[in-house]
């Protein structure tokens, strides 16, 4: 057993806040040394969804005045006070960027964004067994686009740095992850003898309006 413990917070303040998020600084006492200050940044969590239907995965555009140029991401938004749980916002955020509707939304995963400075989770969701409805966009995310992409086009986007969101990137493996799980299962069941009945996403064709399926 490590003899290492952890630093000791002695002080802790407030040093910033907004509507979106907050900046504490905790003062931690940590031998040998002076006691230093650590900076830790504080927002409401984030459900991240990934939709898929035959295959396709798909993705929304929109401006990230961070990095100065748009980004395809999956769909993803805060977890505000009025959400149930992860999975209510996940429902409530895919609803309104992509006026699209779960009828089977899976936990796959979660992402802790960046835990040396954010305190921030990310609960990844799949979501299958989509009916189209209408977006009901937020003033900030006007101009938001929204396509379906295969999975081919969409790891090419990855390899050619046409998808660079972080959170995005690591949802999709954790898809990969929960898929080869799904099939160890199934394999077992079969070797087992019993009879089953196979699980995991199916996927079905959604009609987009305004948005072709790229073949």
């Amino acid at each position: 057993m490590s003899d290492l413990q952890w630093p000791r917070v002695v002080a802790s303040k407030r040093a910033y806040t907004n509507a979106w998020f907050s900046i504490r600084e905790d003062t931690l006492a940590a031998a040998p040394g002076e006691p230093r200050t650590y900076s830790v940044f504080e927002s409401r969590d984030i459900a991240l969804v990934l939709p898929m239907a035959r295959g396709r995965v798909y993705l929304v555009d929109q401006y990230r005045h961070p990095v100065g140029g748009r980004r395809w991401e999956f769909p993803s938004g805060n977890v505000e006070e009025q959400d149930p749980d992860p999975a209510g916002a996940a429902r409530r955020e895919l609803r309104e960027e992509t006026g699209l509707l779960a009828e089977a939304l899976t936990p796959i995963g979660a992402l802790e964004v960046l835990p040396s400075t954010s305190t921030q989770t990310c609960w990844v969701f799949l979501a299958t067994d989509l009916v189209q409805g209408a977006p009901s966009l937020d003033a900030d995310e006007e101009g938001l686009r929204s396509q379906w992409f295969t999975r081919v086009e969409f790891e090419r986007m990855i390899s050619g740095r046409e998808v660079t969101d972080s959170r995005t990137i690591a949802a999709y493996g954790q898809l990969l992850i929960h898929e080869k799980a799904s099939r160890a299962s199934c394999d077992q069941t079969t070797d087992s003898g019993s009879s089953f009945w196979p699980v995991g996403p199916i996927w079905i064709s959604v009609p987009i309006s305004g948005h072709t399926p790229q073949s």
